[in-house]
């Protein structure tokens, strides 16, 4: 998934370039993305920034990711299938 999201990004970027600055994804942040994925099915929260809110009655990430990392990473995410596309 690492390798696959990292290839994605440097493909979609070569057809429509991007002002934003990439950072290749490492295997610790993929498992901390995953891992938020499922807790975010587990508990469910009203709106998305709820995730990331300091009121420890919200705070279910424990700072790992940032939101705006959490969502960068999401939107590149990418399946070896749908790579080959």
């Amino acid at each position: 998934m690492v390798s696959q999201t990292n290839l994605y990004y440097r493909q979609s970027v070569s057809v429509k370039p991007s002002v934003m600055e990439w950072v290749d994804v490492t295997v610790e942040e993929m498992m901390a993305f995953v891992g938020l994925v499922i807790a975010m099915g587990v508990v469910r929260l009203p709106e998305i920034d709820d995730y990331w809110a300091t009121d420890q009655c919200y705070s279910i990430h424990g700072s790992r990711q940032s939101c705006h990392v959490h969502q960068t990473k999401g939107q590149t995410l990418c399946s070896q299938s749908a790579a080959k596309t």
